[in-house]
């Protein structure tokens, strides 16, 4: 399947883009971050988006959706994760590095998009970066995310409140974690004819987005100053530099 089966709904692309890419960060400090774009974008006095590109440490995080398992979340807790709650809509999914999280935060009325036009068109752009690299049978579940060949390896988790959206996608780009669909689910890497690793396909996600965003100016940061550096030891711990 072609890049082209793929469209992107048509928007009001923002004038600028502020897009950061940071390594770990914790969950509570990631919706911090896209709380604090939110009010940032929304009372901007031109039209303006951010992305946040992450990975997370080992952990789980809760959604809104009942638990149908009730063992999951304990086993969970037995193996040494740190849950956390989030607005998705599945049960559970797991997170850590190798696993790339995606959230873009924008005005749904300044873009001139509806909150479907907005998730399918996040789908069919991670699509696109799926194919970029190298990806086979790639296609769209809507409300889920994307499959590949092996598998599902991305998990919408798109949340709009009050017209900005937070969230957005969970893909397993070298590392397979379960995104809490009852799918099986499988890496970038496995489905790919390369090896693709986080640093290439952040580049890729920025590249469709400009792509979709046609004529938008986007600034680069890679660090934030109300977060500390943190780098990952043996055993999935942070530790602040």
């Amino acid at each position: 399947m072609s890049d082209s089966s793929f469209p992107l709904p048509p928007v009001r692309p923002p004038a600028q883009l502020d897009v950061f890419l940071l390594r770990y960060v914790d969950i509570p400090a990631a919706m911090a971050l896209q709380q604090l774009f939110a009010h940032e974008v929304d009372s901007a006095d031109g039209h303006r988006a951010a992305l946040l590109l992450c990975e997370h440490p080992p952990c789980y995080s809760r959604g809104t959706a009942q638990l149908t398992d009730f063992t999951a979340e304990q086993t969970a807790r037995d193996s040494g994760l740190v849950g956390h709650a989030m607005p998705h809509s599945a049960e559970l999914i797991y997170h850590g590095p190798g696993q790339l999280a995606i959230y873009p935060v924008l005005s749904l009325s300044r873009m001139e998009l509806s909150p479907l036009g907005y998730r399918r068109g996040l789908e069919n752009l991670l699509a696109k970066v799926c194919i970029g690299q190298g990806a086979s049978e790639v296609e769209t579940i809507p409300g889920e995310g994307i499959h590949c060949r092996g598998g599902l390896v991305a998990r919408s988790s798109a949340h709009i409140r009050n017209d900005m959206t937070q969230l957005g996608t969970f893909l397993n780009v070298s590392r397979d974690y379960d995104l809490g669909t009852g799918r099986k689910s499988t890496t970038l890497a496995s489905a790919s004819r390369r090896s693709p690793q986080v640093p290439q396909v952040k580049s890729d996600v920025i590249s469709q987005l400009e792509a979709w965003f046609d004529g938008v100016k986007t600034h680069v940061y890679t660090r934030h100053p109300l977060l500390q550096r943190k780098r990952l030891r043996p055993g999935g711990e942070t530790n602040t530099d």
